[in-house]
């Protein structure tokens, strides 16, 4: 997020015109047998994650969300397992955040953040949940019509989302309760 951040404010995309997650796993709920009692687990556990990742990238609050959510049939989930969000921001930038946690395509899977603008795209692949919890690397490009016209840009990025992506919020955290 860091790296993508970074070709945004270099301008490299341009206007953002679209932001989207799209979550298809196999999650195995029985590693967190504390989020079966949940009434609303996918929303609050995972896909607020994308929510928030959207605010900070566009730096702006929806001014419209609406979502919906609903089960497998038979999961034994009292929450959804499955999601599907749209966020309406001022100007021409939307946001859907699309979860699918009982994905049953194996070598299919995915976790992908897209970031579109006027002038180019971002796409990171999300690993971790791929096959979880072994998973897979993570997997960054872009495109910028101002740097290689419909040329994808592959780059190597050390870390992961997850757990390296809350390293920041975490530190910061211990710093204030420590004083």
């Amino acid at each position: 997020i860091i790296a993508a951040v970074d070709i945004m404010q270099k301008g490299l995309v341009g206007e953002l015109v679209s932001l989207s997650t799209e979550t298809r796993v196999y999650t195995t709920w029985h590693l967190w047998s504390w989020l079966l009692d949940s009434p609303h687990m996918e929303l609050l556990y995972n896909s607020i994650h994308h929510i928030d990742l959207f605010r900070y990238l566009s730096g702006q609050e929806p001014r419209a969300v609406f979502s919906d959510g609903a089960n497998q049939p038979g999961e034994k989930l009292k929450g959804e397992s499955r999601s599907l969000t749209r966020m309406i921001f001022d100007g021409p930038l939307r946001g859907t955040v699309w979860s699918e946690h009982g994905y049953a395509g194996g070598d299919d899977q995915r976790e992908t953040v897209r970031i579109d603008g006027t002038e180019g795209a971002i796409v990171i692949e999300l690993g971790l949940d791929k096959n979880y919890p072994n998973g897979k690397e993570d997997e960054f490009k872009f495109f910028s019509r101002k740097f290689m016209s419909n040329c994808w840009l592959h780059c190597d990025i050390p870390g992961s989302w997850l757990p390296d992506g809350f390293v920041g919020t975490m530190a910061s955290l211990l710093r204030t309760v420590n004083g």
